[in-house]
């Protein structure tokens, strides 16, 4: 993961890096730079988010299993007379 986040970021560190890529330019899009700055940085976010709700997802269901692994669901426990 670490060198895709770096093979694709490279070529953008120097265009951030120029005050020119935020500014206005009547020939091009105004919102260029920045809204591609947004939805990346938005893409990341998401990206994290599906990370993090994966493990509380993964986490819940061993959970789970590990309260409930004969099959029987929420079904009380035996009553001491047998029945």
């Amino acid at each position: 993961m670490t060198n895709l986040v770096t093979t694709c970021a490279t070529p953008l560190l120097p265009a951030l890096a120029d005050p020119r890529f935020f500014a206005a330019n009547p020939t091009k899009s105004p919102n260029g730079g920045l809204g591609l700055l947004v939805v990346l940085l938005l893409a990341v976010a998401v990206y994290f988010l599906f990370r993090s709700m994966n493990k509380h997802l993964k986490k819940a269901a061993s959970l789970r299993d590990d309260d409930h692994g004969d099959g029987r669901g929420d079904a009380p426990p035996p009553r001491p007379d047998g029945r």
